[in-house]
C-alpha cells in the first residue's frame, strides 16, 4: 500500500507476520483491522472492567494504531481525491479527508 511515490507501507504485526511484507491497500486494511480488534479485545491492553489501570504501554499501542488508521486515509487521500472530488463528494471528502 502507497500514499504516494515516496510513502510505501508494509504490514508487519511482530505476532505472525515478523519481517514487513508487501500487500495491497485492501489487504492492509484487512490485516489492520484484525490486528485492531485483538488490542481491543485484550483486557490487559483494553481493560473491561472499573477500577482496572490501564497499562504503562498503552498509549504506545494507541499511538501505533492511529498511526496505522492514517496510512489508510493517507492512502486514499493520495489515491482516490480526485475521483470524489469528480463524485461532487468534495465539501464531505473535506471534511473527512
Amino acid at each position: 500500500m502507497c500514499a504516494g511515490p515516496k510513502y510505501e507501507y508494509c504490514w508487519a504485526d511482530s505476532v505472525e507476520i515478523k519481517k514487513p511484507i508487501k500487500v495491497s491497500a485492501p489487504k492492509y486494511v484487512d490485516y489492520l483491522m484484525d490486528w485492531i480488534a485483538v488490542q481491543l479485545d485484550d483486557e490487559k491492553i483494553f481493560p473491561q472492567k472499573l477500577g482496572v489501570p490501564f497499562p504503562h504501554n498503552f498509549m504506545d499501542v494507541v499511538k501505533i494504531i492511529y498511526k496505522r488508521l492514517f496510512r489508510i486515509y493517507a492512502h486514499i487521500y493520495h489515491s482516490y481525491f480526485k475521483s470524489i472530488v469528480g463524485l461532487r463528494a468534495r465539501s464531505t471528502s473535506q471534511h473527512l479527508l
